[in-house]
């Protein structure tokens, strides 16, 4: 095993900012959850072929079940 495969920084290694309030890395001001708008991505051909892919696969499974 390589010595590399470790951490690549450790919490040691880590510089403060001087300030005590012990926020070190947060953000200034946090944004809440519902500020950010959530907007679906476009439909790409192979999203689309693995949602196909994905209903035949469970009506052959359930239709397998099914039967007999």
């Amino acid at each position: 095993m390589a010595e590399d495969d470790g951490w690549r920084f450790e919490l040691e290694d880590l510089e403060e900012d001087g300030d005590d309030d012990g926020e070190g890395l947060a953000p200034e001001e946090p944004t809440e959850p519902s500020e950010i708008p959530v907007e679906p991505e476009t439909w790409a051909l192979e999203g689309a072929a693995f949602v196909v892919l994905g209903v035949a696969v469970t009506l052959f499974v359930f239709l397998r079940f099914a039967v007999g």
